[in-house]
């Protein structure tokens, strides 16, 4: 593993260290990820087997009808068959 990769998790780990709050960890962890890897658009997606669905819980890069239209797709689309295989 390169230095820039061992940086990106010590970064993350520091985050999810720091921060009481799960969402807000998350959410801060694709910041991160975001600025590493130069990426516009992420979010992270956590299935709860209570109610058999796929719910996005952390954004980053998306406005709120970007993530309306997430959460409207996400069980009608490749990500459900991506999770399911």
């Amino acid at each position: 593993m390169n230095k820039n990769s061992l940086e990106t998790i010590q970064a993350i780990i520091q985050i999810l260290n720091d921060s009481q709050i799960p969402k807000s960890s998350f959410s801060s962890v694709l910041e991160t990820l975001a600025a590493r890897f130069d990426v516009s658009r992420s979010f992270l997606l956590i299935y709860q087997a209570a109610n058999d669905k796929l719910n996005p819980v952390a954004v980053n890069g998306l406005n709120a009808a970007d993530f309306r239209r997430l959460e409207n797709k996400v069980e009608k689309s490749l990500f459900r068959n991506v999770f399911e295989k």
